[in-house]
């Protein structure tokens, strides 16, 4: 049986710790105040230094993630169109309907000129967007009045005997790229000059490109043992790339202002037991360089894109996704 403990006791008890008596195994006196706190102040650790890429490896790192949501299409390759790739010597004949270059002196004259070049020959690619490689010379062409201080053709002075003579000769090569409804004409040509704009051609691929999803880009392919899948893009900031994919044109961090380019050309495979991936980026002043679309929407100013090709050996047919995200442009 309990005893009751006596009231005067308890009294004593509770009277003892409100005053600050400690009592036996209890808390210290000033329990309950918490203390003041001290001013001392805390250097933030610095481990980078003046280190600049030791700073932006932690910026990148301190950063918010992009939630942002990934658009994504699955492109149908069989509703692609075919290239149409001919070869010398089997394709002789072929060969002589490719599209002739155009050719104009520093005078503004076009081909030919009897009394010869004045200052200058500058030979232009069909289309409105390309690239010209005439002997060693390597220049982007834009059509448009407003673009051509960005390239317009490959040229060579009338210091050259030839150019002096009227006499268009050497090794050339262009791509031209021309707007044919929501398609693109694609001709890549590969071969020499011999006194004319007409190209003695040994390579011609000649192709329809079709539009794809998400608003940017156009696309053919090509079939047989080296089948491929060609995308057709405006001037883009190349990123990752991998084994398998080939590259044409756009540009890196490192030569943006330094060179000038048209388009990029992607080529991938699409063939059993082969698989690339390529990754850009695309600024809304790149696009609008591009051949605009019929249905004008607002663009965000820089886009993320992610293009992939794959075919497993348990699979029938290649799969080939792409997928776009807008960025911040800082």
């Amino acid at each position: 049986m309990s005893r009751a403990r006596p009231a005067a006791v308890t009294l004593a008890f509770t009277i003892a710790l409100a005053s600050g008596a400690r009592a036996e195994g209890g808390p210290p006196a000033g329990w309950e105040v918490a203390p003041t706190p001290t001013k001392k102040s805390v250097k933030p650790l610095d481990r980078c230094g003046t280190d600049e890429t030791c700073l932006h490896r932690q910026t990148v790192l301190d950063a918010p993630l992009d939630t942002t949501p990934w658009f994504a299409a699955e492109i149908d390759l069989e509703s692609l169109p075919i290239v149409r790739s001919l070869r010398a010597p089997e394709d002789a004949e072929a060969l002589r309907a490719v599209p002739p270059v155009r050719a104009i002196d520093g005078a503004g004259r076009p081909f030919p000129w009897p009394d010869g070049a004045k200052i200058e020959a500058r030979l232009l690619p069909p289309g409105q967007l390309g690239e010209v490689t005439w002997r060693d010379s390597t220049l982007p062409f834009f059509e448009k009045p407003s673009l051509r201080s960005m390239g317009y053709g490959a040229t060579h002075t009338a210091d050259d005997d030839a150019v002096r003579r009227g006499h268009l000769d050497g090794a050339i090569s262009f791509v031209g790229i021309g707007a044919e409804g929501e398609s693109l004409v694609y001709d890549f040509v590969d071969g020499r000059l011999e006194g004319t704009p007409d190209v003695l051609a040994s390579r011609w691929d000649h192709a329809v490109a079709a539009a794809l999803a998400g608003g940017l880009g156009h696309a053919f392919r090509s079939e047989g043992s080296g089948a491929s899948l060609t995308v057709l893009l405006p001037e883009v900031l190349l990123d990752f790339q991998s084994r398998g994919a080939t590259s044409l044109g756009g540009f890196t961090r490192d030569d943006r202002f330094s060179t000038n380019t048209a388009f990029t050309r992607y080529v991938l495979p699409v063939r059993r037991g082969a698989s690339a991936t390529v990754t850009f980026l695309v600024l809304d002043q790149q696009r609008r360089r591009w051949f605009e679309p019929k249905v004008k929407t607002r663009t965000p100013e820089l886009t993320a894109f992610v293009l992939a090709t794959s075919q497993t050996s348990a699979e029938a047919e290649p799969t080939v996704v792409l997928f776009a995200r807008p960025r911040p442009l800082h």
